[in-house]
């Protein structure tokens, strides 16, 4: 998606110096009205209702609609409603990701960070979060992607409540709920989706390896068997094998 997207409003700096995520990206093209990006405290109203101005008529309709396999939430008044629980978008990306050697060869910037702060809204008009990630190392493979301090990236693990409606994504096969403090490591195999190329979007369960803050290693489900027949437990291990010549 080069090109389409472009940002329309980005929140200065808070916390310890990291930039804020935005509360909105506003897509160039003419065809969508509504942002491809919406922060939870831009899309919800003051009286509780998702808002008609960010999230067009039929992701409201989607939304609204209960899903029959969701979990069961209590409401205010104690009646039992349906989460909608989301699944990740396709990508859209085919290059190999199924082994460590397939991500190192295909992605055009491999990025390593600490999570630092973590914004759910709506991408795409579906529940979605984007993580602040500070990197602290990068692999660059082709000029595609400039060297920066910090990325966006797009990953669908998110559960909120808008008035007495609950709402939840979650990968397809990936079982990692990442939070801050939390560190990653990022395989960009698509180019950047807007200038300054800071916002990552990939396919969440191939494309990220976490480790909790704890130390825990949390791949792909793909390269559980892969890591574990190498003995490899964190990230570190993980650099050091694909940075080697």
């Amino acid at each position: 998606m080069p090109g389409w997207i472009a940002l329309l409003l980005f929140l200065g700096s808070l916390g310890e110096g990291h930039a804020a995520a935005p509360e909105i990206l506003k897509s160039t093209n003419p065809n969508r009205k509504t942002p491809l990006w919406v922060s939870l405290s831009k899309a919800v109203t003051g009286e509780g209702k998702l808002s008609e101005v960010y999230l067009d008529k039929y992701a409201l309709r989607d939304l609204q609609r209960p899903r029959r396999n969701g979990p069961r939430t209590a409401t205010a008044d104690g009646r039992r409603d349906e989460t909608p629980c989301f699944g990740e978008r396709p990508a859209e990306i085919a290059a190999p990701s199924k082994t460590l050697a397939d991500l190192s060869r295909n992605a055009h910037t491999i990025i390593e960070g600490r999570i630092v702060q973590r914004t759910l809204g709506f991408f795409e008009d579906r529940p979605g979060a984007l993580l602040t990630v500070r990197v602290d190392e990068q692999l660059q493979r082709d000029d595609t992607y400039a060297s920066l301090r910090e990325y966006l990236v797009y990953y669908p693990d998110a559960v909120f409540d808008v008035g007495s409606a609950a709402y939840c994504i979650r990968p397809a096969t990936h079982p990692a709920r990442p939070r801050i403090g939390d560190r990653v490591l990022v395989f960009a195999y698509g180019r950047p989706i807007y200038s300054p190329g800071w916002l990552i979007y990939g396919q969440a369960s191939n494309h990220l390896i976490f480790q909790t803050a704890a130390g825990e290693l949390v791949p792909p489900v793909e390269l559980r068997d892969e890591l574990a027949g190498v003995r490899i437990t964190a990230l570190d291990q993980i650099i050091h094998r694909i940075s080697a010549p």
